[in-house]
């Protein structure tokens, strides 16, 4: 039995007789208008915010936007460098300090509550690794 798809979708009848088929057709036709309204929805929405900016390229509307965002939120104008990501704040120095010496005082009084394992001296490892100089030892 051979349909043609202009039947199908022309033909109640003809959908009424294959009606797994007839479903897969109508979700395929509501995939595709559903994608179509969602192309369509976001080209005018780019289309809107270009013309509400007035720019035509790529590079104009970065420009445009990184000044509509100093204007509008002035914290953002301070001068970041790849210098302040390596640099810790007082408070957690101080906290970092502080732990340093609890673990110190703990392990002084050999308080262990489990006892050591290959899981507990990597997460040990890890953590004076990811601690530098103010884990016991420094990095392992």
């Amino acid at each position: 039995m051979q349909l043609k798809i202009v039947e199908l979708f022309e033909d109640p009848a003809v959908r009424a007789a294959n009606p797994k088929l007839a479903a897969y057709l109508f979700a395929g036709r509501a995939f595709m208008i559903g994608s179509g309204l969602a192309i369509t929805g976001s080209l005018a929405a780019t289309m809107a915010v270009a013309m509400a900016m007035k720019v035509n390229t790529l590079k104009e509307f970065s420009t445009k936007a990184r000044e509509l965002a100093v204007q509008r939120f002035p914290a953002l104008r301070g001068n970041y460098t790849s210098e302040d990501d390596n640099g810790t704040d007082e408070g957690s120095s101080q906290f970092l300090k502080e732990l340093r010496e609890e673990i110190a005082r703990e392990e002084a009084e050999g308080a262990q509550e489990f006892p050591e394992g290959s899981v507990h001296s990597i997460i040990r490892d890890r953590v004076r690794f990811e601690l530098g100089p103010f884990a016991k030892g420094g990095s392992s």
